[in-house]
């Protein structure tokens, strides 16, 4: 959503203040942490690579099992939901 700047935009440092780090830091946390537990839910939270379960967000990340930069098509392998592990 775009909001329109009238003056200097201020509330990110209120935010950060708020959160004790940068809002975009903390959004990230919080997109990773909503992922993680739906990743759990549907019970995929195997890593593609040894099979095991994932049990510590510290340990979640999201994986191309392809590498897609030097691919025919780098663009349509990023993208493609079926290349993604964790």
């Amino acid at each position: 959503m775009k909001r329109k700047r009238y003056g200097k935009d201020r509330s990110g440092e209120r935010k950060a203040a708020a959160l004790g780090m940068p809002i975009g830091t903390a959004s990230n946390r919080l997109r990773k942490s909503i992922l993680f537990q739906l990743v759990q839910k549907l019970e995929l939270d195997f890593c593609f690579h040894c099979k095991q379960q994932i049990i510590l967000i510290e340990d979640f990340s999201i994986e191309h099992k392809e590498p897609w930069q030097l691919s025919e098509n780098p663009i349509g392998l990023f993208f493609d939901l079926n290349n993604i592990g964790f």
